[in-house]
């Protein structure tokens, strides 16, 4: 398998799997696009020639649902539209969390914001008790590392959520329900 430019295994540390289009040395040249969980193999992917710095990322809902970007657990799923190898400081995520689930969280190592857009809910903080309600309109932002509960309460609730640092995309929630940081 024909690596991209030297830099890459700065972006896909250990893995040596190049995400295709999505990979800042990409070319035209071999690559298995599917993620870090798919067999390397020596598919010719091919799309139009890029530039090595692209001017303009534009993604499509559509196109990361049933990705490798898509990732999902008990009661939640995240769309994780822009993520690291994407350069831009922070990731963008399309999340949803099931109707009458309840996730308990505390992300340790990134700063989140969220926006609602669908659904309603709250958001408890652990430390205080303190609880906000969520509704379409309604942001909420973590920046103290908060240990906070989220809960769906009337239909799913879909939110926009933003991480500092950015997520690589591969990551699962620990125990403590965070995301370590990527290599």
């Amino acid at each position: 398998m024909k690596r991209c430019y030297k830099s890459h295994q700065q972006f896909h540390p250990g893995d040596g799997v190049c995400l295709g289009f999505n990979c800042p040395g990409f070319h035209g040249e071999k690559h298995d696009r599917r993620g870090p969980s798919a067999q390397i193999d020596e598919t010719v992917v091919r799309f139009h020639d890029v530039k090595e710095k692209q001017d303009v990322i534009v993604r499509e809902l559509k196109d990361v649902i049933g990705s490798w970007r898509h990732a999902s657990g008990d009661g939640w799923e995240s769309r994780r539209i822009v993520l690291a190898d994407d350069r831009m400081g922070c990731s963008l995520h399309d999340t949803l969390v099931r109707e009458g689930a309840e996730l308990h969280l505390e992300y340790k190592n990134h700063l989140e914001v969220n926006y609602c857009i669908e659904g309603e809910g709250e958001v408890v903080d652990v430390a205080t008790g303190t609880i906000w309600p969520i509704r379409p309109g309604t942001m909420y932002a973590l920046d103290k590392h908060d240990r906070h509960i989220l809960r769906a309460t009337k239909g799913d609730l879909r939110l926009v959520c933003t991480f500092s640092p950015a997520l690589s995309g591969r990551e699962t929630h620990d125990a403590d329900g965070s995301y370590k940081l990527a290599d």
